[in-house]
């Protein structure tokens, strides 16, 4: 049994073929009717003889008609493709636009989160009073000093106790440093990123506080024999000061007595 498809399409055949049969013989007895007022018009007689080369030139007219029709719809078409085709391109880049200010805005807004989650790590008393430990307690290494011997020298300071068998002071202070850097180190490396503008306020409290920590905690990773010691914290310490020395700034003299 045929399909409802495949009769609609028989009878789109039919009725295309009873149409173009009617519109050849309309198109038929036209020519006649034409021939017939123009031979009568012009040569006062029905000359059928002539009626070949009538029909020769109307098929030439009406191909030129065709023509000229087809190449109107060709260039018509064209030029709505190509209208269609640049409003396209048009809402294209209006979607990219749009999806760039979206990426921007979520990128700010992730920014400024991560800004509030860092700066309440670095103004926490706790942690501002740890690092001041640092810079009092713990002089950088100069040029040429043996650091074994500095950490020896320093690791003294680090590890003396108050008496009540808590944990020193030197030593709780270095492990909150090193917590807070590792956490901010970690999210400059994922999820931040870090800027000249970020690193201008950022890097100043950790390059001073690196440049103590850093060789201690070298030697303690030597020590230990691992390689992957506060890896994070490592990261934004080293970053911070190669930042601060490639823009010119002089390395901060901490002094006694000053906020």
């Amino acid at each position: 049994m045929p399909t409802i498809l495949e009769k609609r399409v028989r009878r789109n055949i039919i009725r295309n073929i009873i149409l173009g049969a009617l519109l050849g013989a309309l198109g038929f007895f036209l020519l006649i009717v034409l021939f017939l007022r123009l031979s009568k018009l012009y040569i006062g007689s029905i000359r059928w003889d002539l009626l070949e080369g009538f029909s020769s030139l109307m098929n030439l007219v009406l191909l030129i008609s065709v023509s000229s029709f087809g190449l109107s719809q060709f260039y018509s078409s064209e030029r709505k493709s190509t209208a269609e085709r640049l409003e396209q391109e048009r809402q294209e880049q209006e979607r990219q636009e749009r999806e760039k200010a979206r990426e921007k805005f979520e990128i700010n807004k992730l920014s400024y989160e991560i800004y509030q989650a860092v700066f309440a790590r670095i103004a926490d008393p706790e942690q501002e009073a740890a690092r001041r430990w640092i810079l009092i307690n713990m002089d950088a290494p100069v040029d040429g000093e043996d650091l074994a011997e500095w950490y020896e020298r320093v690791n003294e300071k680090v590890m003396a106790a108050d008496g009540t068998g808590d944990v020193a002071e030197g030593q709780e202070a270095i492990k909150l440093t090193l917590n807070a850097f590792d956490y901010i180190g970690f999210i400059a490396d994922h999820y931040w990123k870090m800027d000249d503008d970020a690193l201008g306020w950022i890097s100043a409290p950790i390059a001073k506080v690196w440049e103590r920590l850093g060789p201690y905690v070298d030697q303690v990773q030597k020590l230990r024999g691992v390689d992957d010691y506060y890896l994070s914290a490592q990261y934004i310490g080293k970053l911070c000061i190669e930042w601060r020395a490639s823009r010119g700034f002089a390395k901060e003299t901490i002094v006694k007595n000053t906020p």
